[in-house]
């Protein structure tokens, strides 16, 4: 295991019933040079889930929460290092590269988020709802994801637009994650956007590019 200083990035990936395609995330983020400990956070699963982070991870956290945000607020809590990465487990096509370039971002303290393959016209520099994404673990702690569910990664947006700290949206060719979104979430993210409104219009005019 590499060590957890320097560089180095834990990586929190929170899971719920994703047996599917588990282990070939794990198996990328494991290769890239630059992770610090992998932590699996285990969500109220019923299949092999726990049982292929147990045997691919560095840490297991089992929760019975079913909300991502605060899935990812008790991978947070195991994080020792100055960046976190945060990676949904139900991803194809991610290759260690992909995982690298992400923890790997200069500068290193800013918010990097990678748009999977397709989404560099349809968002640009609208704030990304993406899950894969590199970020002060400090400032992930103050956005207190718990209980926020699909609106984590808007929490952390807005969270990155107050501070004023810099983002960057990093094109992940290749990665698709095949799982599409309920009408009902849109309609829970619209609302949650309008209520950040402020800080995500802060967030577009920063205007940082699609590298």
């Amino acid at each position: 295991m590499p060590p957890t200083e320097g560089v180095a990035t834990d990586i929190v990936i929170c899971a719920h019933n994703e047996e599917a395609t588990l282990a070939k995330v794990l198996a990328a983020v494991a290769a890239a040079p630059s992770r610090g400990r992998i932590i699996v956070v285990a969500d109220a699963c019923t299949d092999r889930t726990e049982e292929i982070a147990g045997e691919l991870a560095d840490l297991v956290v089992p929760v019975a929460v079913r909300d991502k945000g605060s899935a990812m607020a008790a991978g947070l809590r195991q994080v020792g290092t100055e960046n976190v990465a945060f990676c949904d487990a139900d991803l194809e096509g991610l290759l260690p590269a992909h995982v690298e370039a992400l923890l790997g971002h200069r500068p290193s303290r800013c918010m990097v988020v990678g748009l999977r393959d397709g989404h560099r016209r349809i968002f640009g520099r609208l704030p990304p709802i993406s899950g894969e994404r590199r970020v002060p673990t400090s400032l992930a702690s103050e956005a207190r994801l718990e209980a926020t569910g699909w609106q984590a990664e808007l929490r952390l947006n807005a969270t990155a637009a107050r501070a004023g700290l810099p983002w960057y949206h990093l094109v992940l060719v290749g990665v698709r994650n095949p799982r599409r979104p309920k009408a009902s979430e849109w309609a829970q993210l619209a609302q949650a956007a309008a209520g950040y409104g402020s800080p995500l219009l802060r967030y577009v005019a920063q205007g940082r590019k699609v590298t």
